[in-house]
């Protein structure tokens, strides 16, 4: 009985010391968009299958950065695909919990619910992966790296 109460113990401080060590996400952090065409029916169009190819041609292409500041606000921007030049966008307030980085904006950004997002710091602290709302979309996610 007493090994059992003894290991839970262990268990107990080492939970709380994983959680302790999380690396923290402050700094600038450059992203890219991660996604994949889904299937098309087959009697899809040409001229349908080129736009959406294009289309995803471009939203790769977009540079996503995310800043993380020491007061607990944050700023994300993304620039070139199908962003448009005069963008400002996104502020708001972060948390994290051990690696989870969530982030509430005041705003709610066009054509999302403005319901607050959850990111994934890596163990070593290198990467940030963030799966945005598809809102019918293709399943797409971000990738962030330091620097």
């Amino acid at each position: 009985m007493i090994s059992y109460k003894f290991s839970a113990v262990v268990f107990a401080v080492a939970a709380l010391g994983t959680s302790a060590l999380a690396q923290s996400p402050v700094g600038t952090w450059s992203g890219h968009l991660e996604m994949s065409m889904p299937a098309m029916p087959a009697n899809t169009p040409p001229q349908q299958r080129q736009m959406a190819t294009q289309m995803m041609a471009m939203a790769k292409k977009m540079t996503i950065t995310l800043v993380f500041n020491k007061n607990k606000t944050y700023t994300i921007n993304a620039k070139g695909g199908m962003v448009p030049a005069n963008s400002k966008g996104q502020t708001g307030d972060w948390s994290q919990s051990g690696r989870t980085i969530t982030l509430k904006s005041p705003k709610k950004p066009s054509g999302m619910g403005g319901e607050p997002q959850t990111a994934t710091l890596s163990a070593d602290g290198k990467t940030i992966t963030m799966t945005p709302p598809t809102h019918g979309g293709p399943a797409a996610k971000i990738v962030f790296k330091k620097g």
